[in-house]
C-alpha cells in the first residue's frame, strides 16, 4: 500500500512477486497486478504527454494530442505526479505563448491559448493573471503596432505585417494613414526589398555571383498582334501573377563555363558532335564537327564576354536549374509573355524602339552598311541605313539598354523561352506563366539575331525549334520569379 501511495511501480512489482511466493491465492495479489498495469499505463501516457508538449501538439484534429492524453490519464488517476507536473508545464508554456501573442497584437491567438490552458487546468492562478495582464496591454497600441509593422516589413515577414495592418484598421486610424500601410505592404509583398528596375545578382554556392538581373514592374500588357500571321494571334491581355526579374544580357560564355565546370554537364552539340557555323567564304551556314558552346559563330574559340551559342533548349533549361540549385532562388527560362513584355516594354510599336528603322545604334542588327571584314559582303535584308560595327554576335552589353535596363533583347542572338510552340495564342495563359505541355518537342524562340531580316526584330516575331536544336544565332537569358517569404 505504501508503494501504491508513492507510485513506485518497481517496488510494487517486487512486493507483489514476493507475496505470490508466500500465498499465491491471496485475493489482493490480483488488485496489485491490476494497479501495476495502471501505473505502467500512466507512465506510458506521461512519456507520450511529455513528447506531445515538446512538439507543441497541444490540441490536434485527430485528438492525438496533449489534452486528450491528460484526460485519459486523469480517468485512471487524478493525482499521478508526472501528469500533474506536465499539466503545470503546459499551462506555463501556454500562458507564456499567450503573452507573446498579445505582444504581437494577436489577441485571438492569445485567447485560444488561454482556453487551451483552461482545458488543461481551469483553476490554475497563472491563467487569471495572464488574462488580466493582456486586457491591460490592449491600451494605447498604435505606437507599438506602427513599430512592429515596419519591423515586419524590414524582415519581409508578410504574414505578420498583414496581421498588423488588420490590427491598425481595428484601431480606426485615418484612412490616408491606413492606405499608406496597405500600399507599402503590397509593394513589399510583391518585390521584397527590391524596387522595379533594380539591378541585382545572387551569390552562388560555388562562391561566384550569378547573372545580373533586372527587376521588372508587375503590370499587364496586350500580347500578340491581330494584324500579324496566325501564330501571333489573337491579341490577349496578360496580367502577371508574379513579380519577376530577367537577366540584363544574354548568358555569356564565361557564365556558362561555371555551370559546365561545376556540374559536368554535356550539351546537345557535344553529344551530337555536329552543329552549324557561319562560313565567311560563302556567306552561308554549314555543318561542322567538334563545335559547341566553347566556340563562336565561325567555329573559333569564343571570348568569355560573348553570348554563349550552340545551345539547345535542353541545355538552357539545365543551366537555369543549376542556377536555381546554386542560389536557392527560383531561376528558370523566361516565359514567352515575360520576354515579349520586356522586349516591347508594353508599347504598341512594331519594333521595341518605335515603328521605323532605328535612327541610332541601338543593338546588333543586320544593316546594309555593315560588311564582313576584308570583303564587300553586306546584309541584304537588314535595315537600309544602319551600321553597328559587328558581323556576328557582339560581346554582351555592347549597346545601350532599353528603358527597362535590359540589353540585346531584340538583336545579337535569338533567345530560347520556356514555352512550347503553339500555332496561335488561343487558350494561352493570361497570367504570365510559360505555356508548357508535357512532352512537347518544339519550343519558342524570340528576338532577332545578328543576321536577321528586318521583320525578325519586330516585337511579336516568334519562331519554333526542337528542344535539342542548336545554332550559332541562338542563345538565351534567364528569368527569376521573385518570391517573398
Amino acid at each position: 500500500d505504501q508503494a501504491i501511495a508513492q507510485y513506485d511501480t518497481k517496488k510494487l512489482t517486487d512486493l507483489t512477486a514476493r507475496l505470490k511466493t508466500i500465498n499465491a491465492k491471496d485475493p489482493k495479489i490480483q488488485e496489485y497486478i491490476q494497479q501495476i498495469g495502471t501505473f505502467m499505463t500512466l507512465e506510458r501516457l506521461a512519456n507520450q504527454a511529455t513528447k506531445q508538449l515538446s512538439q507543441g501538439l497541444i490540441q490536434t484534429a485527430d485528438h492525438q494530442d496533449l489534452i486528450r492524453t491528460i484526460q485519459t490519464a486523469e480517468q485512471l488517476d487524478l493525482h499521478y505526479p508526472e501528469i500533474l507536473f506536465i499539466k503545470e508545464q503546459a499551462v506555463i508554456q501556454l500562458t507564456e505563448q499567450a503573452y507573446q501573442s498579445a505582444d504581437e497584437n494577436d489577441y485571438d491567438m492569445a485567447q485560444e491559448q488561454l482556453q487551451l490552458a483552461e482545458t488543461i487546468d481551469s483553476s490554475h492562478p497563472e491563467i487569471t493573471a495572464t488574462r488580466e495582464a493582456i486586457n491591460q496591454q490592449k491600451q494605447d497600441r498604435f505606437i507599438y503596432l506602427d513599430q512592429q509593422f515596419h519591423l515586419a516589413i524590414n524582415r519581409l515577414n508578410i504574414n505578420r505585417a498583414t496581421e498588423l495592418v488588420e490590427q491598425l484598421k481595428a484601431l480606426q486610424v485615418q484612412d490616408s494613414q491606413l492606405i499608406s500601410y496597405q500600399n507599402l505592404l503590397e509593394k513589399v509583398s510583391t518585390f521584397g526589398h527590391l524596387e522595379p528596375f533594380d539591378s541585382t545578382s545572387d551569390r552562388l554556392a560555388i562562391g561566384q555571383s550569378g547573372p545580373e538581373m533586372v527587376v521588372m514592374p508587375k503590370t499587364e500588357f496586350i500580347m500578340g498582334n491581330n494584324l500579324g500571321p496566325s501564330h501571333q494571334r489573337p491579341e490577349h491581355r496578360v496580367v502577371f501573377a508574379h513579380a519577376f526579374a530577367i537577366a540584363k544580357t544574354e548568358i555569356t560564355v564565361a557564365e556558362f563555363r561555371l555551370f559546365i565546370e561545376s556540374s559536368g554537364y554535356t550539351t546537345s552539340a557535344e553529344q551530337s558532335n555536329l552543329t552549324n557555323v557561319y562560313d565567311v567564304n560563302s556567306g552561308r551556314f554549314k555543318q561542322k564537327h567538334g563545335i559547341n558552346w566553347r566556340h563562336d559563330y565561325i567555329g573559333k574559340k569564343a571570348d568569355d564576354d560573348l553570348p554563349v551559342i550552340h545551345i539547345s533548349h535542353t541545355d538552357a533549361r539545365a543551366y537555369a536549374q543549376w542556377l536555381a540549385a546554386q542560389s536557392g532562388q527560383d531561376y528558370r527560362l523566361p516565359s514567352e509573355s515575360e520576354f515579349e513584355f520586356a522586349l516591347g516594354m508594353g508599347n504598341d510599336y512594331i519594333y521595341p524602339w518605335g515603328n521605323k528603322e532605328p535612327e541610332q545604334v541601338m543593338g546588333n542588327f543586320s544593316g546594309a552598311k555593315d560588311k564582313l571584314k576584308r570583303s564587300r559582303v553586306r546584309w541584304r535584308e537588314g535595315f537600309s541605313d544602319y551600321q553597328d560595327g559587328y558581323w556576328g554576335p557582339a560581346p554582351t552589353g555592347s549597346f545601350i539598354p532599353n528603358l527597362y535596363g535590359l540589353q540585346d533583347m531584340s538583336g545579337n542572338v535569338m533567345e530560347w523561352v520556356d514555352d512550347c510552340w503553339h500555332d496561335s495564342y488561343t487558350r494561352a495563359p493570361n497570367n504570365g506563366i510559360a505555356w508548357v505541355n508535357p512532352g512537347c518537342e518544339n519550343r519558342v524562340i524570340r528576338g532577332g539575331h545578328w543576321a536577321s531580316a528586318q521583320s525578325d526584330y519586330q516585337i511579336h516575331h516568334r519562331l519554333k525549334a526542337q528542344n535539342n536544336f542548336h545554332d550559332p544565332r541562338l542563345g538565351f537569358r534567364v528569368a527569376k520569379t521573385i518570391r517573398v517569404n
